[in-house]
């Protein structure tokens, strides 16, 4: 079976089940296929549950990370182990997003310690921010 992305919009049908039919396809696919995802499409996912559908943030993260538990799925820019440790990150600070903790698991993947910022969250356990040259 080809590996194959799956977008943000099906996704949220088979977080949501908002559109029956849609949700219905969306459930068929993620539970017969074999899927790729990335950091932008997660990050999309927590946007739009917790901003449109405001859905509770620390349910979208457990979602998430359920969905990435699965055998079937597969990151391609991230270890999904340090994704899944990133969004649990997330989950138990309450105030970095799930974008900067992406953010960091992927500077942490690449041993980057540094990064140029104003935004202080992205303080991390080995990571230093910069705001300027």
């Amino acid at each position: 079976m080809p590996d194959r992305f799956i977008d943000t919009s099906m996704l949220v049908r088979y977080f949501t089940d908002d559109i029956p039919e849609q949700a219905a396809i969306a459930e068929a696919i993620v539970e017969t296929q074999s899927l790729l995802v990335n950091s932008v499409i997660l990050m999309e996912c927590g946007y739009v549950l917790t901003r449109l559908y405001h859905y509770p943030r620390a349910d979208v993260i457990d979602v998430l990370v359920k969905f990435l538990r699965r055998s079937n799925v597969q990151m391609i820019d991230l270890p999904k182990e340090r994704a899944m440790a990133a969004l649990a990150r997330c989950r138990e600070s309450g105030r970095i997003s799930i974008g900067d903790a992406l953010i960091i698991a992927a500077m942490q993947a690449r041993g980057v310690g540094e990064i140029y910022a104003f935004d202080q969250r992205l303080e991390a356990e080995g990571i230093r921010v910069l705001m300027r040259a």
